[in-house]
């Protein structure tokens, strides 16, 4: 590509080692300069059995926005002509499928070409040797934005004898936001740095490729090892594998990535070296047995067991597990005399139904190390009994008046209906030796009467879940005594703690709103909710000073509830007000409360999202937002229903609507669709203005509200 806008094709000639310049004047256009160009080689022939049998094809992106497909066919008498074999003038508008533009195509396309951003950078490869593999095309524009196309042949999708250039490509969807606008212009036009606008097309003439390509990076064991490596101020790695390209935003550095280059060293073995504007350079490593080919980076460290709970030791650098496994029967502990007699029966029943199983599932406290994931210490805990919930926490030892941190378990050990189940707090101290070995000590244990369901640390105290109450505990560096209590009416399932606020779920009476006085060591209800419901999983929501309570139930619905004593409705805060309800769809099995970064650079944000995990893997994210972008997204959200076409026809609002077993009111729908709201990123332009134009916002205002979704989630 010439700096005039023209471009030049060079042949090398096999026996005599020369360049050959191969005529390219139909591929120069007057008035309509080359921006950029990619070269593409139809390894596995797939593009060529399409098109005249030519093993050499060229990309080109012009000032206008037109994408044009050459071949370059060798001739009976050894010469090589360029060929067009598809032409798309409308290639910014970004529609789902890319077909050669016809007439009245570029007469509709009129009016909103002014507002196309410039081809930046477009790229076309294939990534795998076999048949199947389809040619890939990737465009970067001037906004920021990129297009992924996957080709196909229109003819082979039904029978018959196709008219026409069979050649088509559809828009492959990735999670790809950002407002970092790409210089396209001369350095004497001054660039618009609005985050909303727009900056106007222009002759690209950036100093280096933006997209660049890496093969065998990575080990054997990351799934994948070809794709493209986006640079800027965003950098995110773009990865083949399974035929969908999956995007992994990379954590964004002070200054722009501009350099990116694989590299193999016996030092450094398939890794990469990344250059930043400053002149910084990096010799860096994916990381060691890491797949890549799922939507999140995942690294598998077999068990050989059974994991139930998992929580994470910053000071140690360790995980810490609960896991069981099928073992063989084990004796059990001598019976106290003097007891209940049918506690005693049940109590050998269950130990001689034992015996004659033969085996039993064994629970057992395991801690990894973080660094090379290897068993540093494992606890079995005694036959019959369960573990419960494990927990770091960070005690107040009143002895001599120091915080402490401990790992926390709690057990439940039942034997049947007719003997009353009991429990223990077991308490591990976890540290590093001056080797960097793991060192964990028993610190002490203690059996209460019910199982331990939730440990929680709240003021340096230890808070317990003991079947229908909870108690407060005070260590004094020997024992645990019990310093406040609470009664729930059924079982108290979840405890999230935040400051001195308490949310508690119970199993059949939804949620309470308890605070913690230190003066007098009182535990006190502030509201609860007055209907019946499931509750199994509880956190916090927290946006600045507002705090909303979240909770999960049995029939797969995530609920949020407000404390607001200032409204007539909740009864001077007595009742808690139930302000939203999604249906997941899944059981989930894990919420944790995660920060979030702020979006904005320099300025401290105290926003906290929650994080659901679900029994069939998947992942959910619930960030607050505020009150502006949620009625804009719910407009847009009840558009994106209405008008763009739904699987099987479902209406995806109703999917998501609350589901009841018993009646009770329904809270306004305020929680939004992410999954939803993502597909007006991959509509086209066109379509995305006409969208925005029916709630009254513009197009670049909504991507700027999902940006900012995007940033919260790419926070992890």
């Amino acid at each position: 590509l010439l700096s005039t806008g023209q471009v030049k094709v060079l042949r090398y000639l096999t026996p005599s080692g020369y360049l050959e310049a191969v005529d390219t004047l139909l591929m120069n256009l007057d008035g309509d300069p080359v921006v950029t160009c990619a070269l593409y080689e139809d390894r596995n022939k797939w593009l060529g059995n399409v098109h005249s049998g030519a093993t050499c094809f060229a990309a080109l992106g012009r000032q206008s926005g037109r994408m044009e497909i050459w071949s370059l066919l060798l001739g009976a008498d050894d010469t090589t002509t360029p060929k067009q074999i598809f032409d798309c003038k409308t290639f910014p508008e970004g529609s789902s499928v890319l077909e050669e533009t016809t007439a009245e195509m570029e007469t509709a396309m009129s009016s909103s070409r002014a507002t196309w951003p410039a081809i930046v950078e477009i790229r076309m490869e294939i990534f795998g040797e076999t048949v199947a593999e389809r040619p890939l095309l990737l465009a970067l524009l001037s906004d920021g934005s990129i297009l992924a196309y996957e080709a196909f042949d229109v003819s082979a999708e039904g029978s018959g004898i196709f008219e026409g250039n069979p050649l088509r490509f559809t828009r492959m969807s990735i999670e790809w936001l950002t407002t970092e606008q790409v210089y396209t212009g001369p350095a004497n036009v001054e660039v618009q740095k609005d985050v909303l606008a727009l900056p106007a097309p222009a002759l690209s003439k950036l100093p280096s490729p933006q997209m660049l390509r890496f093969d065998n990076i990575g080990d054997m064991h990351s799934g994948t090892s070809s794709g493209m490596f986006v640079c800027g101020a965003n950098p995110a790695w773009l990865m083949m594998s399974r035929r969908k390209l999956r995007l992994h935003p990379m954590k964004p550095e002070k200054d722009p990535i501009i350099g990116f280059a694989p590299f193999h060293n016996v030092n450094c073995e398939n890794g990469f070296i990344t250059c930043n504007r400053t002149g910084v350079l990096r010799i860096c490593q994916l990381p060691s047995r890491v797949r890549f080919d799922n939507d999140w980076p995942v690294q598998k460290v077999p068990l050989r067991c059974t994991p139930h709970k998992i929580v994470y030791h910053d000071t140690s650098e360790c995980f810490a597990l609960i896991t069981s496994q099928k073992v063989p029967t084990r004796p059990r502990p001598p019976l106290e005399s003097g007891g209940d007699a049918h506690a005693h029966a049940s109590e050998v029943t269950a130990e001689e139904a034992a015996k004659v199983r033969g085996e039993e599932e064994g629970y057992e406290v395991k801690v990894i190390s973080a660094t090379n994931m290897q068993l540093s210490w494992n606890q079995i805990l005694d036959p019959g009994e369960c573990a419960v919930c494990l927990e770091v926490v960070s005690l107040l030892n009143t002895g001599i008046n120091e915080v402490e941190e401990y790992l926390a378990v709690g057990t439940s050990t039942s034997n049947g209906e007719d003997c009353p189940c009991r429990g223990r707090v077991l308490l591990f101290h976890i540290s590093r030796s001056e080797d960097k070995e793991v060192q964990v000590g028993f610190r002490f244990a203690s059996q209460f009467r019910g199982p331990v369901s939730v440990i929680k640390s709240l003021a340096g105290h230890l808070l317990l879940a003991i079947g229908t109450r909870i108690v407060m505990h005070v260590w004094t560096g020997r024992t645990l005594f019990g310093a406040a209590f609470h009664e729930f009416p059924i079982f108290v399932t979840s405890i999230s703690v935040v400051k001195n606020f308490i949310v508690v779920g119970d199993l059949h009476r939804g949620i309470f709103f308890i605070r913690w006085k230190e003066e007098g060591k009182q535990l006190t209800l502030l509201g609860k909710d007055f209907d019946v419901l499931d509750v199994l999983k509880t956190e916090c929501l927290i946006d600045g000073n507002s705090l909303s309570l979240f909770a999960v139930d049995s029939l797969r619905n995530i609920h949020v509830f407000g404390y607001a004593p200032q409204s007539v409705e909740s009864y001077k805060g007595q009742k808690l007000l139930h302000r939203s309800a999604f249906y997941l769809d899944a059981e989930i099995s894990t919420v944790i409360r995660l920060k979030l970064r702020p979006t904005t650079p320099k300025v401290k944000s105290n926003r906290f999202a929650c994080l659901v995990f679900t029994t069939d893997g998947s992942i959910g994210f619930v960030p607050p937002i505020n009150e502006s972008t949620c009625r804009r997204l719910q407009a847009l959200q009840k558009q994106l229903t209405l008008m763009v076409p739904q699987v099987a026809g479902l209406n995806p609002r109703a999917f998501r609507r609350m589901k009841l077993r018993i009646r009770r009111k329904i809270p306004p729908d305020n929680l939004l669709d992410g999954d939803l709201l993502w597909l007006f990123d991959q509509l086209s332009r066109t379509f995305q203005n006409m969208v925005a134009r029916k709630i009254g916002s513009t197009r670049q205002q909504i991507l700027a509200n999902l940006w900012e979704l995007n940033l919260a989630i790419n926070a992890l």
